[in-house]
């Protein structure tokens, strides 16, 4: 008989790593979406309810907790931790901003949140991406993550999610 995969832990960052920044450029990129993108280098408050609700609905997930609760109770203890954005070679033009507030509306915003464990399939951590018009008509993502052997954080393919407004 099988044993079930261990939980996932969170990943002991004191920043989010460049492999992040780095995988949403490439699903940028085969999305075909081009030109500049400010991106916030520090994580921001995205674990929500609705952004729960819409981890919840892809992977047809549902919680028997209260999803503001549970959300308040990941965001409570998510650090605010610092990104790391790096030049991207000629695929993605990524350009840091301090704060959202930086941006105008007219400008493309790429937000994180802290990475969590996945609260419906726990074996499974990752973090929520926010692609957005100055703040406006969000695009929402789940990156997964993954652990090595050796102990590194690898980021997966950005999966589209439909968050709830």
């Amino acid at each position: 008989m099988l044993k079930p995969p261990p939980p996932a832990t969170v990943p002991q960052w004191t920043a989010v790593p460049a492999i992040v920044v780095q995988a949403m450029c490439v699903k940028f990129h085969t999305e075909g979406m081009g030109g500049a993108v400010n991106v916030v280098t520090s994580t921001e408050p995205l674990i929500t309810r609705e952004s729960l609700l819409g981890l919840a609905e892809e992977g047809q997930q549902e919680s028997k907790q209260d999803p503001a609760q549970l959300a308040a109770s990941i965001a409570s203890g998510a650090p605010k931790l610092p990104v790391i954005v790096e030049a991207q070679g000629d695929t993605c033009e990524f350009h840091p901003v301090a704060s959202a507030k930086d941006v105008r509306g007219d400008e493309m915003m790429l937000q994180l949140s802290p990475p969590l464990v996945n609260p419906f399939e726990h074996q499974f951590a990752g973090l929520f991406a926010r692609l957005s018009l100055g703040g406006e008509n969000p695009q929402w993502y789940w990156v997964p993550l993954a652990k090595t052997k050796e102990g590194r954080w690898l980021a997966g393919t950005p999966l589209s999610i439909a968050v709830p407004h």
